[in-house]
């Protein structure tokens, strides 16, 4: 294992359930009720991916852009006198790493400027060499660029690299880019199907750097 490349939301930061209630708001102004589970789907997607899929599956009057403006905008007052929370165990994670002289990176289908205001909101952006965002990609998760991207800027190859992902969509992406992944499952959340992955994981705390390493071969060049 010569790097580790973390999913930021849902896996460092409990931003998830926020997105969930906005674009429930953004639908119902347009007057459909859909379960949450409808939105799990979604997740790992850019805006534009994940608002495209949305207007299409909806038939909205609104077009992407439209849809992209109001959504983010109903986000960014949901969030605007809340605080970023970590997820339970990330930072002591991501300390344990950085210790241990792995070279880290975030890439997340989050805006640049999003993943920037979470790593200097919660103290983490020195851990980190690399941080990649998906609209800086050709292609949105499940498709690997966003973590193709971050293992060259990090200079390991791919198969060198371990995923942490909570997301279906993540973890496609990262089995598709011949990483290593390893799923995590919150709690908090309601499961997603995280069957890709090569090792599952509930608490973020408790993964130790022998457990990473376990799924790579003994010797990597």
């Amino acid at each position: 294992m010569k790097a580790v490349i973390f999913d930021m939301d849902g896996v460092i930061v409990d931003s998830e359930p926020i997105w969930i209630a906005s674009k429930q708001q953004m639908l119902r102004e347009q007057g459909i009720e859909v379960p949450d589970a409808y939105h799990h789907q979604l997740f790992g997607m850019t805006l534009r991916t994940m608002w495209t899929k949305i207007q299409a599956d909806f038939n909205l009057p609104l077009s992407v852009d439209a849809c992209i403006t109001r959504g983010e905008a109903i986000r960014q007052a949901m969030r605007k006198d809340l605080p970023v929370k970590s997820i339970p165990g990330s930072i002591t994670l991501i300390q344990r790493l950085f210790e241990a002289g792995i070279p880290l990176a975030i890439a997340s289908s989050s805006s640049n400027k999003d993943i920037a205001l979470a790593v200097d909101a919660l103290g983490i952006r020195p851990y980190f060499q690399v941080l990649v965002s998906g609209e800086d990609c050709a292609r949105s998760k499940p498709f690997p660029d966003v973590f193709l991207k971050a293992a060259d800027a990090l200079g390991v190859k791919p198969e060198t690299a371990l995923v942490i992902e909570d997301a279906v969509n993540g973890v496609k992406a990262a089995k598709a880019a011949g990483m290593v992944c390893l799923g995590f499952e919150n709690p908090a959340f309601t499961k997603q199907d995280l069957r890709e992955a090569d090792g599952i994981i509930r608490d973020l705390s408790l993964l130790t750097i022998e457990q990473c390493q376990q799924y790579f071969g003994e010797e990597q060049e």
